[in-house]
């Protein structure tokens, strides 16, 4: 379910030119169906639970990834010739 909303408090708003630069009015758009189901997995990662979970997690990862982000020029390259220069 969407709910469509037209701000009407724009109109008078001495600060409208710096956030609004419609010169229509602005339609928010919300999803409470979304909403919920992120405030209910927020709850989720917050559990204590899940907190132990995320301790365990290896931290090697970030280094794969950093080297992976280093090196890419390498990835790039076909032949042994280009690999070794």
């Amino acid at each position: 379910m969407y709910l469509f909303s037209r701000l009407q408090k724009c109109k008078g708003c001495p600060l409208k030119h710096r956030y609004h630069r419609s010169r229509s009015e602005r339609i928010v758009q919300v999803n409470h169906q979304l909403r919920k189901i992120k405030e209910k997995e927020r709850k989720k990662l917050l559990s204590p639970q899940e907190l132990k979970y995320r301790r365990q997690r290896p931290q090697n990862v970030e280094a794969v990834f950093s080297n992976l982000k280093k090196n890419k020029h390498l990835l790039f390259k076909e032949g042994s010739q280009k690999l070794k220069s």
